[in-house]
Protein backbone atom coordinates (compact mmCIF):
# COMPACT_ATOMS: atom_id res chain seq x y z
CA UNK A 1 0.00 0.00 0.00
CA UNK A 2 2.83 2.45 0.83
CA UNK A 3 4.52 2.07 -2.57
CA UNK A 4 1.27 2.42 -4.49
CA UNK A 5 0.91 -1.29 -5.35
CA UNK A 6 -2.71 -1.54 -4.23
CA UNK A 7 -3.43 -4.52 -6.50
CA UNK A 8 -0.54 -6.40 -4.87
CA UNK A 9 -2.02 -5.67 -1.44
CA UNK A 10 -5.34 -7.20 -2.55
CA UNK A 11 -3.54 -10.35 -3.73
CA UNK A 12 -1.67 -10.66 -0.42
CA UNK A 13 -4.92 -10.36 1.54
CA UNK A 14 -6.60 -12.98 -0.66
CA UNK A 15 -3.65 -15.31 -0.07
CA UNK A 16 -4.11 -14.95 3.71
CA UNK A 17 -7.84 -15.63 3.43
CA UNK A 18 -7.09 -18.68 1.29
CA UNK A 19 -4.55 -20.06 3.78
CA UNK A 20 -6.80 -19.62 6.81
CA UNK A 21 -9.95 -20.97 5.22
CA UNK A 22 -8.14 -23.97 3.72
CA UNK A 23 -6.65 -24.76 7.15
CA UNK A 24 -10.19 -24.95 8.47
CA UNK A 25 -11.27 -27.20 5.60
CA UNK A 26 -8.43 -29.59 6.42
CA UNK A 27 -9.80 -29.90 9.94
CA UNK A 28 -13.18 -30.90 8.56
CA UNK A 29 -14.37 -34.46 8.04
CA UNK A 30 -16.06 -33.17 4.89
CA UNK A 31 -12.77 -32.16 3.24
CA UNK A 32 -13.30 -34.86 0.59
CA UNK A 33 -16.45 -33.06 -0.50
CA UNK A 34 -14.26 -30.20 -1.73
CA UNK A 35 -12.57 -32.45 -4.28
CA UNK A 36 -9.64 -33.99 -2.43
CA UNK A 37 -11.07 -37.50 -2.69
CA UNK A 38 -9.68 -40.58 -0.97
CA UNK A 39 -7.69 -38.58 1.54
CA UNK A 40 -5.26 -37.23 -1.07
CA UNK A 41 -4.18 -33.62 -0.73
CA UNK A 42 -5.14 -30.86 -3.10
CA UNK A 43 -4.22 -27.16 -3.14
CA UNK A 44 -6.94 -24.55 -3.48
CA UNK A 45 -6.35 -20.97 -4.55
CA UNK A 46 -8.07 -18.07 -2.78
CA UNK A 47 -10.35 -17.62 -5.78
CA UNK A 48 -11.44 -21.28 -5.63
CA UNK A 49 -12.23 -21.07 -1.93
CA UNK A 50 -14.21 -17.84 -1.95
CA UNK A 51 -15.43 -15.79 -4.87
CA UNK A 52 -18.26 -13.37 -4.11
CA UNK A 53 -18.33 -13.43 -0.30
CA UNK A 54 -21.75 -15.04 -0.18
CA UNK A 55 -22.40 -16.58 3.28
CA UNK A 56 -22.98 -20.25 2.58
CA UNK A 57 -21.07 -22.32 5.14
CA UNK A 58 -19.82 -22.39 8.71
CA UNK A 59 -16.15 -22.27 9.65
CA UNK A 60 -14.95 -22.79 13.22
CA UNK A 61 -11.92 -20.66 13.98
CA UNK A 62 -9.82 -21.42 17.02
CA UNK A 63 -6.52 -20.45 18.57
CA UNK A 64 -3.10 -21.88 17.77
CA UNK A 65 -0.49 -22.40 20.48
CA UNK A 66 2.79 -20.79 19.36
CA UNK A 67 6.03 -21.29 21.34
CA UNK A 68 8.25 -18.24 21.88
CA UNK A 69 11.93 -17.86 22.65
CA UNK A 70 11.75 -17.69 26.46
CA UNK A 71 10.22 -21.16 26.73
CA UNK A 72 6.63 -20.03 27.22
CA UNK A 73 3.94 -19.88 24.56
CA UNK A 74 1.13 -17.66 23.38
CA UNK A 75 -2.25 -18.33 21.79
CA UNK A 76 -2.68 -16.84 18.32
CA UNK A 77 -6.25 -16.13 17.28
CA UNK A 78 -6.76 -17.30 13.69
CA UNK A 79 -10.06 -15.45 13.48
CA UNK A 80 -8.31 -12.14 14.19
CA UNK A 81 -5.91 -12.87 11.33
CA UNK A 82 -8.83 -13.38 8.95
CA UNK A 83 -10.54 -10.17 10.11
CA UNK A 84 -7.35 -8.16 9.57
CA UNK A 85 -6.88 -9.56 6.05
CA UNK A 86 -10.46 -8.72 5.02
CA UNK A 87 -10.20 -5.23 6.54
CA UNK A 88 -6.95 -4.56 4.69
CA UNK A 89 -8.49 -5.80 1.46
CA UNK A 90 -11.47 -3.47 1.90
CA UNK A 91 -9.04 -0.54 2.36
CA UNK A 92 -7.19 -1.58 -0.79
CA UNK A 93 -10.40 -1.90 -2.82
CA UNK A 94 -11.32 1.64 -1.80
CA UNK A 95 -7.88 2.80 -2.94
CA UNK A 96 -8.63 1.18 -6.31
CA UNK A 97 -12.10 2.82 -6.30
CA UNK A 98 -13.75 -0.60 -6.51
CA UNK A 99 -16.54 0.49 -4.23
CA UNK A 100 -18.79 -2.54 -4.78
CA UNK A 101 -16.12 -5.03 -3.72
CA UNK A 102 -15.04 -2.85 -0.79
CA UNK A 103 -18.66 -2.61 0.35
CA UNK A 104 -19.03 -6.43 0.39
CA UNK A 105 -15.97 -6.79 2.64
CA UNK A 106 -17.09 -3.99 4.97
CA UNK A 107 -20.63 -5.45 5.18
CA UNK A 108 -19.24 -8.87 6.10
CA UNK A 109 -17.11 -7.34 8.87
CA UNK A 110 -20.08 -5.32 10.15
CA UNK A 111 -22.43 -8.30 10.26
CA UNK A 112 -20.15 -11.02 11.67
CA UNK A 113 -20.80 -11.63 15.35
CA UNK A 114 -17.24 -12.31 16.51
CA UNK A 115 -15.72 -9.11 15.05
CA UNK A 116 -14.62 -6.59 17.70
CA UNK A 117 -16.86 -3.56 18.22
CA UNK A 118 -14.10 -1.18 17.12
CA UNK A 119 -13.65 -2.98 13.80
CA UNK A 120 -17.43 -3.26 13.37
CA UNK A 121 -17.66 0.52 13.79
CA UNK A 122 -14.97 1.02 11.12
CA UNK A 123 -16.88 -1.36 8.86
CA UNK A 124 -20.08 0.63 9.31
CA UNK A 125 -18.29 3.81 8.25
CA UNK A 126 -16.77 1.94 5.32
CA UNK A 127 -20.22 0.83 4.11
CA UNK A 128 -21.46 4.42 4.34
CA UNK A 129 -18.49 5.70 2.31
CA UNK A 130 -19.04 3.08 -0.40
CA UNK A 131 -22.76 3.86 -0.55
CA UNK A 132 -21.99 7.54 -1.03
CA UNK A 133 -19.45 6.86 -3.78
CA UNK A 134 -21.82 4.66 -5.78
CA UNK A 135 -24.71 7.09 -5.32
CA UNK A 136 -26.58 5.31 -2.54
CA UNK A 137 -27.84 1.75 -2.41
CA UNK A 138 -28.87 -0.72 0.23
CA UNK A 139 -27.10 -0.29 3.52
CA UNK A 140 -28.04 -3.63 4.99
CA UNK A 141 -25.45 -6.38 4.91
CA UNK A 142 -26.40 -9.79 3.64
CA UNK A 143 -27.31 -12.11 6.42
CA UNK A 144 -24.56 -13.96 8.22
CA UNK A 145 -25.68 -17.00 10.14
CA UNK A 146 -24.16 -18.13 13.42
CA UNK A 147 -24.14 -21.48 15.13
CA UNK A 148 -22.84 -22.15 18.63
CA UNK A 149 -21.07 -18.79 18.56
CA UNK A 150 -19.26 -19.52 15.25
CA UNK A 151 -19.79 -17.03 12.43
CA UNK A 152 -20.32 -18.11 8.86
CA UNK A 153 -17.83 -17.13 6.19
CA UNK A 154 -18.73 -16.44 2.58
CA UNK A 155 -17.84 -18.84 -0.18
CA UNK A 156 -18.44 -19.59 -3.82
CA UNK A 157 -22.20 -19.90 -4.40
CA UNK A 158 -21.64 -22.87 -6.72
CA UNK A 159 -20.09 -25.08 -4.02
CA UNK A 160 -22.29 -27.02 -1.61
CA UNK A 161 -21.99 -26.13 2.03
CA UNK A 162 -20.12 -28.76 4.05
CA UNK A 163 -21.50 -29.31 7.56
CA UNK A 164 -19.54 -27.55 10.24
CA UNK A 165 -17.47 -29.76 12.48
CA UNK A 166 -16.04 -29.03 15.85
CA UNK A 167 -12.24 -28.71 15.64
CA UNK A 168 -10.16 -30.89 17.89
CA UNK A 169 -9.10 -28.99 21.00
CA UNK A 170 -5.45 -27.97 21.05
CA UNK A 171 -3.77 -28.94 24.33
CA UNK A 172 -2.65 -25.90 26.24
CA UNK A 173 1.05 -25.74 26.84
CA UNK A 174 1.97 -24.90 30.42
CA UNK A 175 4.81 -22.35 30.51
CA UNK A 176 7.84 -23.47 32.47
CA UNK A 177 9.80 -21.23 34.79
CA UNK A 178 9.20 -17.49 34.78
CA UNK A 179 5.88 -16.63 33.13
CA UNK A 180 6.66 -12.91 32.83
CA UNK A 181 6.39 -11.82 29.16
CA UNK A 182 9.74 -11.37 27.44
CA UNK A 183 10.94 -7.96 26.32
CA UNK A 184 10.46 -9.02 22.71
CA UNK A 185 6.83 -9.98 23.39
CA UNK A 186 6.18 -6.73 25.24
CA UNK A 187 7.67 -4.79 22.33
CA UNK A 188 5.49 -6.72 19.89
CA UNK A 189 2.35 -5.93 21.88
CA UNK A 190 3.31 -2.24 22.10
CA UNK A 191 3.98 -2.07 18.35
CA UNK A 192 0.67 -3.79 17.60
CA UNK A 193 -1.23 -1.32 19.82
CA UNK A 194 0.43 1.63 18.07
CA UNK A 195 -0.43 0.20 14.64
CA UNK A 196 -4.08 -0.26 15.63
CA UNK A 197 -4.24 3.33 16.92
CA UNK A 198 -2.78 4.58 13.63
CA UNK A 199 -5.30 2.50 11.65
CA UNK A 200 -8.14 4.10 13.61
CA UNK A 201 -6.74 7.58 12.94
CA UNK A 202 -6.42 6.77 9.22
CA UNK A 203 -10.07 5.80 9.02
CA UNK A 204 -11.07 9.06 10.67
CA UNK A 205 -9.01 11.04 8.12
CA UNK A 206 -9.89 8.93 5.09
CA UNK A 207 -12.87 10.98 3.87
CA UNK A 208 -10.94 14.26 4.07
CA UNK A 209 -7.88 12.86 2.30
CA UNK A 210 -9.94 11.13 -0.41
CA UNK A 211 -11.79 14.38 -1.08
CA UNK A 212 -8.55 16.33 -1.60
CA UNK A 213 -7.05 13.64 -3.84
CA UNK A 214 -10.23 13.35 -5.91
CA UNK A 215 -10.39 17.13 -6.43
CA UNK A 216 -6.77 17.07 -7.65
CA UNK A 217 -6.85 14.12 -10.04
CA UNK A 218 -10.48 14.11 -11.20
CA UNK A 219 -10.64 14.08 -15.00
CA UNK A 220 -6.88 13.72 -15.44
CA UNK A 221 -6.13 10.33 -13.86
CA UNK A 222 -3.98 9.19 -16.83
CA UNK A 223 -2.68 12.63 -17.84
CA UNK A 224 0.77 12.77 -16.27
CA UNK A 225 1.43 16.30 -17.56
CA UNK A 226 -1.74 17.71 -16.01
CA UNK A 227 -1.11 15.94 -12.69
CA UNK A 228 2.46 17.27 -12.47
CA UNK A 229 1.36 20.79 -13.35
CA UNK A 230 -1.30 20.82 -10.62
CA UNK A 231 0.62 19.37 -7.65
CA UNK A 232 0.15 22.67 -5.81
CA UNK A 233 -3.56 21.76 -5.50
CA UNK A 234 -2.82 18.83 -3.21
CA UNK A 235 0.69 19.16 -1.72
CA UNK A 236 1.63 21.59 1.04
CA UNK A 237 4.29 24.34 0.65
CA UNK A 238 7.05 22.56 2.59
CA UNK A 239 6.64 19.48 0.38
CA UNK A 240 6.55 21.49 -2.84
CA UNK A 241 9.66 23.52 -2.06
CA UNK A 242 11.83 21.38 0.23
CA UNK A 243 15.54 20.92 -0.41
CA UNK A 244 15.92 24.27 -2.12
CA UNK A 245 14.02 23.21 -5.23
CA UNK A 246 10.37 23.07 -6.24
CA UNK A 247 8.43 20.21 -7.82
CA UNK A 248 5.80 22.65 -9.07
CA UNK A 249 5.98 22.89 -12.87
CA UNK A 250 4.14 24.58 -15.70
CA UNK A 251 2.74 22.84 -18.75
CA UNK A 252 5.47 24.46 -20.87
CA UNK A 253 8.05 22.50 -18.83
CA UNK A 254 6.58 19.07 -19.63
CA UNK A 255 6.28 19.19 -23.42
CA UNK A 256 8.73 16.50 -24.52
CA UNK A 257 8.84 12.93 -23.15
CA UNK A 258 12.30 13.62 -21.72
CA UNK A 259 10.98 16.62 -19.78
CA UNK A 260 8.05 14.60 -18.48
CA UNK A 261 10.37 11.84 -17.24
CA UNK A 262 12.63 14.28 -15.39
CA UNK A 263 9.74 16.07 -13.66
CA UNK A 264 8.00 12.78 -12.84
CA UNK A 265 11.13 11.27 -11.25
CA UNK A 266 11.65 14.41 -9.17
CA UNK A 267 8.03 14.45 -7.97
CA UNK A 268 7.80 10.77 -6.98
CA UNK A 269 11.14 11.03 -5.17
CA UNK A 270 9.71 13.93 -3.15
CA UNK A 271 6.52 12.09 -2.09
CA UNK A 272 8.05 8.61 -1.70
CA UNK A 273 6.80 6.96 1.54
CA UNK A 274 10.39 6.36 2.72
CA UNK A 275 11.01 10.13 2.80
CA UNK A 276 8.18 10.85 5.24
CA UNK A 277 7.94 9.78 8.88
CA UNK A 278 6.37 10.83 12.18
CA UNK A 279 9.21 13.30 12.78
CA UNK A 280 8.78 15.39 9.63
CA UNK A 281 5.10 15.07 8.72
CA UNK A 282 1.60 14.53 10.07
CA UNK A 283 -0.43 11.40 9.45
CA UNK A 284 -2.74 13.32 7.10
CA UNK A 285 0.25 14.58 5.09
CA UNK A 286 1.68 11.06 4.80
CA UNK A 287 -1.69 9.76 3.58
CA UNK A 288 -1.90 12.52 0.96
CA UNK A 289 1.68 11.91 -0.19
CA UNK A 290 0.95 8.18 -0.50
CA UNK A 291 -2.10 8.90 -2.65
CA UNK A 292 -0.13 11.30 -4.86
CA UNK A 293 2.66 8.73 -5.22
CA UNK A 294 0.22 6.05 -6.36
CA UNK A 295 -1.62 8.38 -8.77
CA UNK A 296 1.62 9.56 -10.41
CA UNK A 297 2.82 5.98 -10.83
CA UNK A 298 -0.42 4.92 -12.53
CA UNK A 299 -0.36 7.96 -14.85
CA UNK A 300 3.32 7.32 -15.68
CA UNK A 301 2.56 3.71 -16.64
CA UNK A 302 -0.23 4.94 -18.92
CA UNK A 303 2.11 7.56 -20.40
CA UNK A 304 4.78 4.93 -21.23
CA UNK A 305 2.21 2.74 -22.98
Amino acid sequence: MKIGDVNGAVKDCEAVVGILTMNQFKLSDEFDALGAGGGTSKSFTADEIQIDWEPTYEIAFGKLQIPISDGSSELVDLGEGLIKAIKRRADAYEGMEKWGKAKKDWEWLRSTSWVRDGVRGEAGRGVERCNRMVGGGGSGAKGSSTMNGLASLPSSPSRKSPPSTKPKPIPKRIPSGNTKPSEALQHLRSTTAQAEAEDQAKHELKDTVDSRLSAWKSGKETNIRALLASLDMVLWDEMLNSGGSSVKVGMHEVVTPAQVKIKYMKAVARVHPDKLNVNNSTLEQRMIAQGVFGALNEAWNAFKQ
